[in-house]
């Protein structure tokens, strides 16, 4: 047998064991712990998640109910935690900034833009995003969202962040910027940001 130090005295208590289909398999799993071969199932099932992982769920409220609904669906680690935070820019008719403070570390997945009136007019609004970190603006290249002449915001516009700009950290100053394509009605438009926490 192998070097599992323990292998001796499973096997000494194996046999004490009367029934010998359990005798069979207690010794099964010892030859599997000695040979480094065994494997953790859940009702047949290898667990391949790590105990760190594991306990990314202690103290979660989730139902069972809720649980269920996972069942066939395709779901990354990230996905299990995803969080959102809103900004708003108000009268977007006029160019400017606003900045607000990312309070998650994590990867900025999506962001959703929606106004409180039925039309920007008469030219599209164009607004971008970015992060300033020590005073450095880092555009977030090619997440740009446009609203145009005759669109309805209420329906909501969004756009995916791009690989290599979507990361941050908890504390990050985020920048939401709009050119004032617009010259009325003032409007306001308020931001979700969706990240994927890390």
């Amino acid at each position: 047998m192998g070097t599992y130090t323990a292998y001796n005295e499973i096997a000494r208590i194996a046999n004490d064991i009367p029934d010998a289909r359990t005798r069979r398999a207690v010794m099964k799993i010892a030859d599997e712990l000695s040979e480094g071969t065994f494997e953790n199932k859940i009702q047949g099932v290898a667990l391949t998640a790590t105990a760190a992982e594991l306990n990314q769920l202690d103290g979660a409220t989730v139902t069972a109910a809720e649980l269920s609904k996972l069942s066939g669906v395709a779901v990354t680690p990230t996905e299990m935690d995803q969080r959102a935070f809103n900004a708003e820019i108000r009268n977007v008719s006029a160019a400017k900034s606003v900045y607000t403070v990312i309070p998650w570390t994590g990867d900025i997945t999506t962001i959703y833009a929606v106004g409180n009136g039925t039309t920007l007019a008469p030219t599209a609004d164009v607004f971008s995003f970015g992060t300033v970190n020590a005073g450095v603006d880092v555009k977030m290249s090619g997440n740009i969202i446009t609203v145009t002449a005759g669109k309805t915001p209420a329906t909501g516009s969004s756009v995916t962040a791009t690989a290599g700009s979507k990361a941050v950290t908890k504390g990050d100053v985020m920048r939401l910027s709009c050119n004032g394509g617009s010259t009325g009605p003032a409007m306001n438009f308020v931001f979700t940001v969706l990240l994927d926490i890390t």
